[in-house]
């Protein structure tokens, strides 16, 4: 494995200009994404986030707006991974403002519909309105995300063009934001060396790593998330803080956790479709007619309480149900309570 201690300009641009459009809905999500891991998200967001937060609003201060902007960041945060995949593969393009082919790019977000929302699509499916329609009526994707997605998929470049125009415009603003926080993002990035260890094999319980020759960066834009691409993956300064937490590892508190865990209607569907076999995400997206991404989410959670467990076999990471962690519930809970 391989870190790299610093920002990425267009990644962080990015999550700025999602963050600062989305503030309220953003930071809701955080805090009801820690209390599933069993934290209290709103004392650590009031703990740990001012130096995101001051960084937020510096960037949201002074940002170019564009009358289009809305259509790009004003929604739920699939369509964003999915525009952090597609332009991170033209970086150096975008950068240096060089020509992006057509056919390639509408590969790549081909390649990115399917891997990263779970869609059955094809490169044929975009030579017609019709069948564009017909293959998001069929995904998980909500219907603003729908209609985001079909006005890309139709004209790729157009919408390539516009949001490489936000980006350029807005990194000198990420730059400023990022002077302002200089000082305080030093000693995350010092703690963030100290635990890298730690945090990388908590990503790997999760089957969350890139091949050997990746290489991850580190990101104040998403501060508690974590995300890869084929071969950069970059998390956020933040995550050694609840990674790592004392309060994710209690007895008694850590029966609350996974029986809160296994409350949510999905994830005991996740657990139960488990029983019958091991299965990969998609597998299981396709079973219970729900996004990849939200497979994740929900996954993300019965691995951080060792529910299931990963088995990564031909080129595919399997989950399986822990048996021997559910046992263990179920006797405690006998014990404490019989």
């Amino acid at each position: 494995m391989r870190f790299e201690y610093k920002l990425n300009d267009v990644v962080e641009t990015i999550g700025l200009l999602y963050s600062s459009m989305n503030v309220e809905e953003v930071e809701l999500t955080r805090i009801e994404g820690l209390n599933e891991l069993g934290i209290d998200g709103e004392a650590f967001c009031k703990k740990h986030m001012k130096v995101h937060d001051t960084y937020v609003k510096t960037f949201k201060e002074n940002m170019v707006k564009y009358e289009n902007m809305n259509f790009y960041f004003k929604h739920d945060s699939q369509i964003i991974m999915l525009i952090i995949a597609i332009i991170f593969e033209y970086e150096e393009e975008l950068i240096n403002g060089d020509t992006v082919l057509v056919d390639e790019l509408k590969k790549d977000l081909i390649d990115g519909c399917k891997n990263g929302l779970g869609m059955e699509i094809e490169l044929d499916d975009l030579t017609s309105l019709e069948r564009i329609v017909e293959v998001l009526q069929d995904s998980c994707l909500s219907e603003n995300e729908k209609w985001v997605l079909m006005q890309i998929l139709l004209e790729p470049i157009k919408h390539y063009n516009i949001l490489r125009n936000i980006i350029i415009d807005n990194i000198e603003i990420y730059k400023k934001a990022l002077s302002v926080v200089e000082k305080d993002i030093k000693p995350l990035i010092s703690e963030f060396k100290e635990k890298k260890n730690e945090i990388y094999n908590f990503m790997k319980s999760f089957g969350n790593v890139l091949e050997e020759e990746g290489i991850y960066y580190v990101s104040l834009a998403f501060p508690t998330e974590t995300i890869i691409l084929s071969k950069k993956g970059f998390i956020g300064l933040i995550c050694p803080n609840f990674i790592l937490s004392k309060d994710m590892s209690i007895s008694k508190e850590g029966i609350i956790k996974s029986i809160k865990a296994i409350s949510d209607k999905t994830r005991l569907d996740i657990m139960t479709s488990l029983k019958e076999c091991p299965k990969y995400n998609l597998e299981l997206a396709s079973k219970l007619g729900i996004s990849a991404p939200t497979i994740s989410h929900h996954m993300n959670i019965l691995l951080v309480n060792n529910l299931v467990s990963i088995l990564k076999e031909n080129g595919k990471v399997y989950y399986y149900l822990n048996k021997e962690e559910i046992n263990k519930i179920i006797n405690s809970l006998e014990s404490l309570l019989l």
